[in-house]
């Protein structure tokens, strides 16, 4: 008979460890989590990178997700949903200028080369981490 949990009795650990349900993890967590994982104590990424992933997470995911109502993150695993997320990017430096600009009372979509160099890269990082955690 094969043992499932080689060895768990040399470190102490005599119960099986529990099971990890798919829907289980939480938005909020995943980018906890993430952020966490590419810190001083994970990856240490350079700082720029960093606030990269804080923007796109902090700034535009959580706020999407509560406005649509998404907890979980196996609910943003749809085309559908990250199309969406996509399209509600919105400019989030409106004066960056430095011009004394009066921001817009509407707020701006980001441009679609913006899009594309800055966010789907750092997007695609986390929602392949995030969805591992939740498999």
């Amino acid at each position: 008979m094969r043992r499932t949990w080689p060895r768990r009795e040399d470190w102490g650990q005599t119960l099986a460890p529990l099971p990890v349900k798919s829907g289980n993890v939480t938005v909020l967590y995943a980018i906890e989590s993430f952020l966490a994982s590419q810190g001083p104590q994970g990856r240490n990424v350079e700082k720029n990178t960093h606030h990269g992933f804080e923007v796109l997470l902090l700034k535009r995911l959580i706020p999407f997700c509560q406005h649509r109502g998404y907890e979980q993150i196996n609910e943003l695993d749809s085309l559908d949903v990250t199309t969406k997320f996509v399209e509600s990017w919105m400019n989030l430096q409106l004066t960056r200028n430095g011009k004394n600009e009066v921001p817009p009372l509407e707020p701006l979509p980001l441009a679609d080369t913006t899009k594309k160099r800055q966010n789907w890269n750092v997007y695609g990082s986390f929602s392949g981490i995030a969805m591992i955690g939740d498999g």
